[in-house]
């Protein structure tokens, strides 16, 4: 692995983000933190992403500016989602947004706004390597965020006031998806206390057994005598830093096969999985994991129940399916919106049915998914399996959009556009909004792109720059920029016609099963 801690923060907070990773790589703990660590060319979202799906813990350096930062709470909610450990590490005393508060308002906190903050960093490293070690910090003094508590002037510099989302389904989104995705908050204690007024958390001693119930009592440990597990536990990690993760993966099994409740190595083979999600194994290593993952699976691991179904999804679909419904009926996010897509395609059922795949969009969107957000909104334009409604569609493409995803923004500029959903037509919202997701790297942004140049909305015509879009996306694999070169090809939109390119992007396009190519080559008696 080649980095443990993955450090969010805002760029106005930057000195001290470097200061934090400055003290945790001279301890030897190594960190992930951009803009160093993004490579040059690489897609920077794509960086973040797979930065923190291959953390063991983040560290959110929280200030009044987190509070209005929308990458730091794409952050946080993809550390969420992934179940990574995170640690708050509070330079100025304000209380969390409205935005942020169902994910660290109750929280405890490792508090920093009080000199000297090279005191409050060396603590913060001394957690962060008991935390990654697989050892809890002490309890921490509670620090509430009491409802009615007014905005504290920070010390530093005057807050960013906390703004209230402008789209209504986030709050509610947050919450459900704290609940499902069963993100591990780490939180600590400092040395000089708790802030004026947290509260004490009184430490409970476990319930006594039941007289004359033996097997309840805990076991008596002689001095010297090894933890159980201890070792298996040690391997694994030693497993994890030489990217074995299969290996780890089958360590964590048998620990689990021991102790099932195990909530700390559960999260650690969790994790596990997310990494192996993203690496290529060879067919020999493949037939190890699936062995791993069906024990894992009778063990009652969710995230070993979706990955093993996205394996088996064309092997085996009626399997994957079933898998997919287990893990989305235990909250998994992922899990609803491939149990949703493949019963709308007929992949694994009898035949699609539309109604039971949006009922699992919209489970997905309920619990947070950005995902689930826009396919449910899918569903509700076109009335696929529910009933339509436009302007909830359009709520939810902002609310997906507001959170990431990136076509939820490319179909919200259709409805700018076409004013479906709208209260009028906006084509200079639409071409903005299509521009930013064209930039992102959506082709099929792009392609809707070149028709807005091509018509000349709200920019000057120009058919040269609409053909060069279409010509870049069809090239690239789009199949709806192939549909439009083509038919510029065909049209001469630049230049002579010439049919004969055009009937090659066309024949692209058909392949791919688009309807409109599809069509043009059975008229035009095209094979394909």
């Amino acid at each position: 692995m080649s980095h443990e801690v993955f450090i969010s923060y805002c760029t106005e907070d930057s000195p001290v983000a470097e200061a934090v990773c400055g003290a945790l790589e001279s301890a030897g703990i190594k960190c992930w933190i951009a803009p160093r660590d993004v490579q040059p060319g690489e897609n920077w979202g794509r960086s973040i992403i797979k930065a923190i799906a291959g953390s063991k813990l983040m560290v959110l350096v929280f200030s009044g500016h987190t509070n209005t930062s929308r990458h730091v709470n794409n952050e946080i909610e993809r550390a969420v989602s992934h179940r990574i450990t995170i640690l708050p590490f509070r330079i100025e005393k304000v209380q969390p947004s409205e935005d942020l508060e169902l994910f660290i308002s109750s929280c405890h906190w490792l508090d920093a706004y009080t000199p000297p903050l090279d005191t409050k960093i060396g603590q913060l490293v001394a957690a962060v390597r008991g935390a990654i070690g697989g050892q809890r910090a002490a309890s921490a003094p509670r620090t509430e965020a009491p409802a009615s508590a007014p905005v504290i002037e920070a010390k530093t510099s005057p807050p960013a006031t906390g703004q209230r989302s402008k789209f209504p389904i986030l709050a509610g989104a947050a919450a459900a998806l704290a609940a499902s995705a069963g993100a591990a908050f780490y939180f600590l204690k400092t040395d000089d206390g708790p802030p004026p007024g947290a509260a004490e958390v009184a430490e409970v001693a476990p319930p006594a057994p039941p007289a004359g119930d033996e097997t309840s009592k805990p076991s008596e440990t002689k001095p010297g005598t090894p933890i159980p597990g201890e070792k298996e536990m040690a391997e694994a990690r030693q497993l994890e830093d030489q990217q074995d993760f299969i290996g780890a993966l089958a360590a964590y099994r048998g620990i689990l096969s021991h102790d099932k409740t195990n909530k700390d190595v559960r999260t650690r083979a969790e994790n596990v999985i997310a990494r192996l999600e993203e690496k290529t194994s060879d067919k020999q290593a493949s037939y190890r994991l699936l062995d791993v993952l069906n024990d894992l699976v009778a063990l009652d691991l969710t995230r070993a129940k979706t990955f093993l179904a996205k394996l088996l999804r064309t092997s085996d679909p009626a399997e994957s399916v079933k898998l997919f419904r287990a893990a989305g009926d235990q909250g998994d996010r992922a899990a609803m919106t491939e149990a949703g897509l493949m019963i709308a395609s007929g992949l694994g059922v009898e035949r699609p049915d539309y109604e039971e795949a949006a009922t699992w969009f919209k489970k997905a969107s309920d619990a947070g998914s950005a995902e689930g957000m826009r396919l449910y909104a899918d569903c509700l334009l076109d009335g696929i399996g529910v009933e339509a409604n436009e302007t909830e569609a359009a709520r939810l493409y902002s609310s997906a959009m507001a959170l990431g995803n990136v076509p939820a923004k490319s179909k919200l500029a259709m409805l700018y556009r076409s004013g479906r959903g709208m209260p009028a037509p906006d084509p200079a919202m639409a071409f903005k909004l299509f521009q930013e997701a064209a930039q992102d790297g959506f082709l099929e942004a792009q392609g809707n792109l070149g028709v807005m140049y091509m018509n000349g909305e709200t920019v000057p015509a120009d058919s040269t720059k609409a053909v060069s879009l279409w010509k870049e996306g069809a090239e690239k694999g789009d199949e709806i920029c192939m549909v439009f070169y083509a038919t510029a090809l065909e049209n001469g939109a630049v230049g002579k016609p010439d049919l004969e390119a055009a009937k090659q992007w066309y024949r692209k396009a058909a392949r791919l099963r688009n309807a409109r190519a599809i069509d043009w080559c059975i008229q035009n008696g095209v094979t394909f």
